[in-house]
């Protein structure tokens, strides 16, 4: 698909601060030797302004999604999950995303980024794009062509919404507020691969850093190995592709060196993820790994110091999903995709 002259690229903006729940903590040096935490996370005390970096890493089955909450309070959410169609019932947006929004009081997100335009990533992102009740400031993503048709829809709601677009390359700095220096770190052009494709975001606060991979496999870990060089090493690592054997490869986990590793994979899904491979490097660095198929949804909150891991219970959404005929997330059960089949996942 063309993309010349589609959409204006625009800065990001701030805005007015949005209440988080503060966490029942583990810091950094007692995650490093304790598991995962089993307990559900405490009740929510009245809201306020946020005093932190928020990373929310969603628990959307076998997909990925991240939302980021900075100090200033700006919202960037990464990737989405699934969306509804005629051959998948549950839309990671409607179920889990949208609600936590609506119970944090979250009207806007500042940016939306699919970092590649696999199905488990930017299905959901149909629906939140096609929420009039959420305003987004931007949208970005690798422009990796692709065919399907949840992708094509995503994009022709966000140049309907008219959001701004803008095309994510290594290099480019992104304004996530004072405090919090944000990075891309691929990929530097379009590469063979959707995976390869992803979008890498690194972030820093204060002390503490985070390095998100998207799908990266081994060609996008090895040019960026080469690249950054130590430059790559981060506190907290969310695996690629969902922990896949085909990622985190051992090189480049020695050069990111992180202390906790995020991995998002659905209970028991076909493909084995994560991998026993994956699984023994990040034990390999002494990482303590954080898994949504066991935990549900993680939340980290830092201060630039240390960071506090909790598990988060999303509470179900009031109205069952919407059904076939609206212009909502995904592609109608009544057969609104004409026929789409299911695009390659793993």
């Amino acid at each position: 698909m063309a993309r010349s002259g589609l959409w204006r690229i625009a800065a990001l903006f701030p805005i007015a601060a949005w209440a988080f729940h503060p966490l029942p903590s583990h810091t950094l040096e007692s995650a490093a030797a304790a598991s995962p935490p089993a307990g559900e996370a405490a009740a929510a005390p009245p809201r306020g302004a946020p005093s932190g970096l928020d990373l929310v890493f969603f628990s959307v089955r076998q997909g990925d999604a991240t939302l980021i909450r900075t100090p200033d309070g700006r919202n960037i959410l990464i990737d989405g999950g699934v969306c509804r169609t005629v051959w998948n019932r549950f839309d990671a947006a409607e179920r889990v995303i949208i609600p936590y929004l609506r119970e944090e009081g979250i009207s806007r997100l500042d940016l939306v980024v699919g970092t590649h335009p696999d199905f488990d990533h930017i299905g959901g992102l149909l629906t939140i794009v096609s929420d009039e009740r959420i305003e987004i400031g931007c949208y970005l993503d690798p422009g990796k062509e692709h065919d399907t048709e949840v992708y094509q829809r995503l994009l022709r709601k966000v140049k309907d919404r008219n959001i701004p677009y803008r095309l994510g390359r290594a290099g480019m700095k992104l304004d996530f507020g004072p405090g919090v220096d944000a990075e891309i770190l691929s990929p530097p052009k379009i590469l063979g691969s959707a995976n390869d494709c992803s979008i890498v975001l690194r972030l820093q606060f204060g002390k503490v850093s985070f390095l998100l991979t998207g799908d990266a496999e081994e060609e996008a870990e090895i040019r960026m190995k080469s690249r950054y060089g130590r430059r790559l090493a981060s506190t907290v690592l969310k695996a690629g592709h969902h922990g896949s054997r085909n990622s985190s490869g051992e090189l480049f986990l020695d050069m990111v060196s992180p202390k906790l590793v995020v991995v998002s994979a659905g209970a028991r899904n076909k493909f084995g993820h994560p991998h026993k491979e994956a699984l023994d490097r990040f034990a390999g660095v002494g990482a303590t790994v954080y898994r949504t198929d066991e935990m549900g949804t993680i939340v980290m909150r830092t201060d630039g110091k240390r960071i506090l891991v909790s598990k988060r219970r999303i509470p179900p959404p009031a109205a069952p999903p919407r059904r076939g005929g609206e212009d909502g997330g995904g592609v109608s059960e009544r057969g609104g995709a004409g026929g789409l089949n299911p695009p390659a996942v793993s």
